[in-house]
């Protein structure tokens, strides 16, 4: 289904390639890897990219959602998330760094047989679903046909580069609940995880999980050790999944790679364009803000 995703990305932009046909590249390697990793030697280290760059683009797909969507509230959307995305961008970043720690690094030991930087990239993952879960909350800062900025160009949106509000709301709510469910599944996995290695797993005794004497491997010692296996790799197929289904299944199902129109001619309108303020009646020279707006509705609410 990923390639699939691709290639029908690649005929509605004419053959040219964007974030998410490389996000899909990446989680096809991804896989195979999985498929490599499965019957050949299981390093830790292995473990970890794959873990670490799935979560990235896990990540990265949820950047794109809400970062790149395309309506006029775009711009407030983004000032609302600009400081969680930079924050969590040096945060990734912090952990690939200490995978090449001898203290933090994706390694065990005989004291400590899971590595503290599968800790802390499986806590990113948390972050983003516990701040995916607040945005949801919050209905993403949009107002869609509500604002009143926007009211005037319903209809219209084609013709001032947008995406007809009528058939973008519908496909954005289903692709961010498909992101929520597939979060919190993933969740519910790592929390599994995390229990075997933090409460049931006893490095002492090694009841199901072992070591090499380099530390580069584990020795699954038990049918739980073999479920253990199976979750991480449960993990990293399920974000592959979600992927697919959020950015080409979901857009699929309402349409989007028959109807709408290709990415450039969207674009090539800006919001502050003289067309678009013509059309809603803003003076020569003037340039939309949707935080201007969003101020003047509530002063006007707080009035009321």
């Amino acid at each position: 289904m990923l390639v699939e995703a691709i290639l029908a990305r690649l005929r509605k932009y004419g053959g040219r390639h964007d974030q998410l046909t490389i996000m899909f590249a990446c989680l096809i390697i991804i896989l195979i890897a999985i498929i490599a990793f499965d019957v050949g030697t299981k390093y830790i280290a292995g473990f970890f990219i794959l873990e670490f760059f799935s979560n990235f683009i896990n990540f990265l797909g949820m950047s794109y959602l809400v970062r790149k969507l395309k309506t006029p509230e775009r711009k407030l959307l983004r000032r609302k998330t600009n400081f969680y995305f930079l924050v969590m961008n040096l945060l990734y970043m912090v952990c690939f760094v200490m995978s090449f720690t001898n203290e933090f690094g994706p390694w065990c030991t005989n004291t400590n047989l899971y590595p503290p930087v599968m800790n802390y990239a499986t806590l990113l993952f948390f972050m983003n679903a516990a701040y995916h879960s607040y945005m949801h909350s919050k209905g993403y800062w949009l107002r869609w046909e509500k604002h009143p900025r926007l009211q005037h160009i319903l209809g219209h949106e084609e013709e001032l580069g947008w995406e007809p509000i009528s058939k973008l709301k519908p496909i954005f709510e289903a692709q961010m609940r498909v992101f929520l469910i597939f979060q919190y599944l993933i969740c519910a996995i790592l929390v599994i995880i995390h229990l075997m290695v933090h409460f049931y797993l006893d490095p002492e005794e090694r009841n199901f999980l072992g070591c090499t004497k380099d530390g580069f491997e584990w020795i699954y010692l038990t049918v739980e050790g073999d479920m253990f296996l199976l979750l991480h790799m449960a993990c990293i197929c399920l974000q592959a999944i979600m992927t697919e289904k959020v950015f080409y299944g979901v857009p699929k199902e309402f349409g989007y790679f028959d109807g709408l129109k290709d990415e450039d001619e969207l674009e090539s309108v800006p919001e502050d364009s003289p067309y678009m303020l013509a059309h809603l009646g803003y003076p020569k020279g003037s340039r939309i803000n949707t935080q201007e707006s969003d101020d003047d509705y509530k002063s006007q609410r707080g009035k009321n």
